[in-house]
């Protein structure tokens, strides 16, 4: 592996990762309005609005319809949005990579081509999901 840095790909990836995360919180804060209109969207924390969401979309649409499983998959998504968020790229010794490392535990980290699956993964479930929400909630 090389140990130069290709900047744009990972920026191209992270970008579409986190628009991605973006698109589908902003479609969760119209839910909010509709199906949560007692509770204040920026008042929950981030894994809450997506539990709340999950739930009260349980309700209203049944277990079974597939923006559920979309919203829980989104939310397992999520939490990589945050150690790709938060963290900068650095190189492995270790692995001879390049990789994002979680700064305060160093315990959880992501290349390139994870970080690249994952943000696909992520823009296709936003645009699904936010389809969805557009639908069902008016």
């Amino acid at each position: 592996m090389s140990k130069e840095l290709n900047l744009e790909d990972w920026q191209q990836q992270i970008g579409k990762l986190i628009m991605s995360c973006t698109r589908v919180e902003y479609e969760l804060s119209k839910l909010y309005k509709i199906w949560l209109s007692n509770r204040n969207f920026s008042d929950d924390s981030y894994e809450e609005k997506y539990n709340k969401s999950i739930g009260i979309s349980k309700l209203n649409i049944g277990e079974h319809h597939e923006m559920i499983q979309q919203l829980v998959e989104m939310k397992k998504i999520a939490t990589h949005r945050h150690l790709v968020a938060h963290n900068p790229v650095h190189y492995s010794n270790e692995s001879s990579t390049w990789r994002i490392f979680n700064l305060k535990s160093n315990k959880e980290s992501i290349g390139l081509f994870e970080l690249e699956v994952l943000a696909e993964r992520a823009e296709i479930l936003s645009l699904k999901l936010s389809a969805n929400l557009r639908v069902l909630i008016r």
